[in-house]
């Protein structure tokens, strides 16, 4: 396999087990699927781009809702199939051409903004044949196209990485082709045999700002493609793992070690089995004792999906294993490792920190100095929930457990933490009651 030139630092590509290509071309048909995540969390990709390097840099657009399929050429075999909508490019400066496929009948073609808001709309008495508009956007960012026609709907999403900047959107009729399908000269004529080194360019839109990332390789078989946006560098081997529930997370590679780049979330040990969900106090209080417990801050459904699940000590150190198969719980001598890599307490929290600073949910609270987050550890302030079933420090605290018990005192275990104090990654010892968050090291 060719050597990926990592374009941006955040690219990473997993692709299932090779087959070996036949030196006799046949006909050959795969699917590729693509995901993303940012800083640690899964995002939905707006677009792809898909380029053959080795064939003149042929170029697709497509829609990432539905898996992009290669077809070796010659062969009889489709490119691609009828599409009802479609966008070209669906990645655009100010303006693209939107397709629409039609069997004839009353066509609306409506775009809304990110919000639900109606952009523009146009109607029209379709004649059966392919059907050309031109949208031009007032303002750079995902916008979703609706066609409807004969009680069928279609929904596609395009992004536009800038706008007119007049604020107002447009769409305009371009004239049909006269025939159902996609006219010649405005199909992808995108060529691919096995081996065929392609480039990959993933968008997302953050915070009105459209990113991209770039993924290159030669691509034989079937597999799925990762984007990684965000700070710091995936672990090569591993991109993204996934605990028993079917939670992804992103990987960093800090030194010589690899880290969950989002903290826990599991309900369940990786044998199965259920750990004990516990919201009320006093049964907390009567739990705790000696048994693994998890809850959310707060007990909401928000807070958990932010920060991961808190879990007490008991359940981390339950044989059974919170962490998914390959990976475990990070020993104390772990983490000291990590923050000497860092360049030692007083500097490494910084680099672990998120640097979202506010009082929203996921922020640190000011003023959150020295945060960096260059590692993409991206450590939030998830607060704590005591063996007397108490919560705080949300936005001003983030602990995580270790493996490792305080020998001088029994009933209590090793910790780091972060806060929004400072730039230091702490050691403290916790009571074994009480719930923090959770991080697992690769074995």
């Amino acid at each position: 396999m060719r050597t990926l030139e990592l374009v941006s630092r955040m690219l990473s590509i997993v692709l299932f087990a090779k087959l070996l290509v036949p030196s006799v071309a046949f006909a050959q048909t795969v699917s590729i699927t693509f995901t993303a995540v940012q800083n640690g969390s899964p995002v939905t990709l707006d677009s792809v781009v898909v380029e053959n390097l080795d064939a003149g840099g042929d170029t697709v657009y497509f829609d990432v809702g539905e898996p992009f399929v290669l077809g070796t050429v010659g062969m009889g075999e489709a490119i691609g199939g009828l599409d009802a909508l479609r966008s070209i490019p669906s990645h655009f400066k100010e303006s693209t051409e939107i397709l629409v496929s039609s069997r004839g009948g009353e066509l609306l073609l409506s775009v809304f903004d990110a919000t639900g808001r109606v952009e523009a709309s146009t109607g029209l008495s379709a004649m059966p044949g392919e059907h050309r508009f031109r949208f031009t956007s007032g303002q750079a960012g995902i916008h979703f196209v609706n066609a409807v026609q004969n009680g069928q709907r279609r929904v596609i999403r395009i992004v536009a990485s800038e706008g007119t900047g007049s604020g107002a959107s447009a769409i305009s009729y371009m004239g049909s082709s006269g025939s159902v399908g996609q006219a010649k000269s405005d199909r992808s004529l995108f060529s691919w045999q096995p081996g065929d080194a392609l480039r990959f360019t993933g968008y997302i839109t953050d915070d009105g700002n459209v990113l991209s990332r770039v993924v290159e390789d030669e691509i034989g078989t079937s597999g799925t493609i990762h984007f990684m946006f965000g700070s710091g560098v995936p672990c090569s081997d591993t991109p993204i793992v996934t605990d028993i529930d079917g939670n992804a997370y992103g990987t960093v590679q800090i030194g010589s070690q690899c880290w969950m780049a989002q903290n826990l979330t599991t309900t369940r040990y990786r044998d199965g089995s259920m750990i004990q969900h516990v919201t009320d106090d006093a049964t907390w209080v009567a739990s705790t004792a000696s048994g693994g417990v998890w809850c959310n801050y707060l007990n909401g459904l928000d807070e958990g999906s932010t920060y991961g699940k808190l879990y007490n000590w008991y359940a981390v150190d339950d044989t059974r294993g919170v962490c998914p198969q390959g990976w475990h719980m990070p020993s104390d001598e772990e983490w000291t490792q990590l923050v000497d890599d860092l360049g030692g307490q007083t500097v490494a929290g910084g680099k672990l920190k998120s640097t979202a600073t506010g009082n929203g949910l996921g922020q640190w609270q000011a003023p959150n100095p020295g945060a960096t987050n260059e590692t993409g550890f991206t450590g939030l302030g998830g607060g704590s929930r005591g063996s007397n079933a108490a919560f705080a420090y949300e936005g001003q605290l983030g602990g995580w457990w270790s493996a490792s018990e305080d020998a001088g005192v029994p009933t209590q275990a090793w910790t780091r933490q972060l806060n929004c104090f400072g730039a230091n990654a702490g050691r403290a010892s916790f009571g074994k009651g009480d719930a923090i968050s959770v991080r697992c090291i690769r074995d």
